[in-house]
């Protein structure tokens, strides 16, 4: 898939949390599920490119790491947080 730059949008609807990923290049990928799991850690799924992406993210304060998966393999994810 190759490198990606861009945000991770996270919003409370209604008291449910959603998100989306808008890549630096363009387009916006609503994701199809966001879950907060025990020990600072999210969960979410989106589609790309017709492929489901699996992600999970270890949040330590103002930063977070982790990896995802597709069907062409694992990738890793990491970023710090930006308030607007």
């Amino acid at each position: 898939m190759g490198d990606m730059n861009g945000v991770l949008k996270f919003v409370e609807k209604e008291g449910k949390l959603t998100g989306e990923v808008i890549p630096d290049d363009g387009g916006v990928f609503p994701m199809t599920k966001v879950e907060i799991k025990e020990g600072d850690v999210l969960y979410f799924e989106l589609v790309f490119k017709y492929q489901l992406l699996k992600t999970t993210l270890k949040v330590d304060g103002e930063k977070f790491k982790g990896s995802g998966y597709s069907y062409d393999g694992e990738f890793e994810l990491f970023g710090k947080k930006s308030r607007e």
